[in-house]
């Protein structure tokens, strides 16, 4: 009877053992700017993954603008690909915080950079007419505000 209880006492420090001596060192992302970071992490092990954003947004007065000017909605474009549109008429009192739904919006998984180039192409969405153009730097953990001005 006593070689048994050994036994079963032995099997569960066996398993306990390997929960309480991993624990210490553990290794991981130790960046707090990396979408996996790990706070209980001791040491970085390079695993580390970025993404940032960047959102496009203009004001009342470069709405009128386009609305004077008979455009009627606006389709954004950021490396080539459409990532949504805006009715001319829908506009911001100040530039938008990057968790609003309303926003046209892109993000983009950096890997394991922190920073990435972007271009964005602004069209008349009914004519094609490109309005706006230009580029961006993508930054771990960011929010960009492009503000599209008349």
């Amino acid at each position: 009877m006593k070689k048994v209880m050994m036994i079963v006492g032995t099997g569960a420090l066996m398993a306990i053992a390997p929960l309480t001596f991993t624990s210490c060192g553990k290794k991981g992302c130790t960046d707090k700017d990396a979408e996996n970071y790990c706070s209980e992490c001791k040491k970085d092990d390079g695993s580390c993954t970025y993404e940032g954003s960047v959102q496009f947004w203009y004001n009342q007065s470069t709405s009128q603008y386009l609305v004077n000017n008979d455009i009627t909605g606006l389709a954004i474009y950021v490396d080539g690909e459409l990532i949504g549109s805006y009715a001319t008429t829908v506009y911001f009192t100040s530039a938008p915080n990057c968790s609003e739904s309303s926003v046209v919006r892109k993000t983009k998984d950096l890997g394991k950079s922190k920073s990435a180039s972007g271009s964005y192409v602004v069209k008349d969405s009914e004519t094609g007419t490109t309005l706006w153009q230009g580029s961006f730097t993508y930054q771990a953990n960011t929010c960009i505000n492009v503000q599209l001005k008349q």
